[in-house]
């Protein structure tokens, strides 16, 4: 499992150093946003599309919340 990096906005590009240990992601914000309101999580996460008429809309979810997150969606 790999650790994936989940930010508001459109994901540019990814830059990674020479050695490839470590990435940069330049992530893009078409409306203009306060700062408070931007957030970055980075960690070990899956991945679900919430429903598939609208492939847009994701759930990351940590390993040990699955769960939870199953039963708090079911309504969606």
């Amino acid at each position: 499992m790999y650790m994936t990096a989940v930010s508001v906005g459109d994901l540019v590009e990814t830059v990674y150093t020479s050695d490839l240990r470590k990435k940069t992601y330049h992530y893009y914000m078409a409306t203009p946003t306060a700062a408070p309101n931007i957030a970055l999580a980075v960690g070990f996460v899956l991945c679900f599309a919430l429903h598939v008429t609208t492939p847009e809309f994701h759930l990351f979810v940590s390993v040990g919340s699955l769960i939870d997150c199953i039963h708090s969606i079911v309504y969606f």
